[in-house]
This record gives C-alpha cells, sequence and structure tokens, in this order.
C-alpha cells in the first residue's frame, strides 16, 4: 500500500486509515488468544488441574451450546436458598472463627 502511495495511486489518509485498521486488527487478535489462555487456565484450575497441563477439547462449542434449553432456564424462578454462593456463604457465617 505504501508503494502505491508513492506512486500516487492513493492518499495519505488511506494508507494510515489501513495501517490503523491494520494494527486494530492484530490487537483484537492478540486480545482473543489471551482470552483464549485465561479460559483454558480457568477451566484447568476449576479442574484441580495443574496450570502445565496440556487439554485438548473435544467438542465444539456450539454442538454444547445447542443442548442447552434456555427458555427453561429463564423461566424458571430464582430462589435464592438453591443458590450454591449463598448456601455457602450462610455455612461461612456460622462456623467459628
Amino acid at each position: 500500500m505504501e508503494k502505491m502511495n508513492e506512486q500516487g495511486f492513493t492518499e495519505n489518509t488511506d494508507v494510515d486509515q489501513i495501517q490503523l485498521t491494520y494494527n486494530a486488527v492484530n490487537t483484537g487478535l492478540g486480545s482473543m488468544n489471551r482470552q483464549i489462555e485465561n479460559v483454558n487456565n480457568l477451566l484447568k484450575l476449576q479442574l484441580a488441574l495443574p496450570l502445565e497441563t496440556s487439554l485438548v477439547l473435544t467438542d465444539k462449542f456450539e454442538a454444547i451450546f445447542n443442548q442447552i434449553n434456555l427458555e427453561s432456564v429463564v423461566g424458571q424462578k430464582f430462589t435464592i436458598s438453591n443458590n450454591l454462593d449463598y448456601n455457602l456463604i450462610l455455612t461461612q457465617e456460622k462456623l467459628p472463627g
């Protein structure tokens, strides 16, 4: 693109805009890769695996997502006493400390 600009085929602003777009795409790609790494590490943490463990996911996200019936989840009435985190906090309050 810079060569085309040198020959007068494009404007400086066009070259700058393409460079900005390229940089934004590279930044987004780097961010996505870090998010994938963070999700993998969180999964290892939840499975109580060492972070050095290599995970190979065999199911596609779409297949798992399609098995979820969102209507049944959204239609349920929220009951705080069924919430695991709430029950853990209640238990912690009862513990001597």
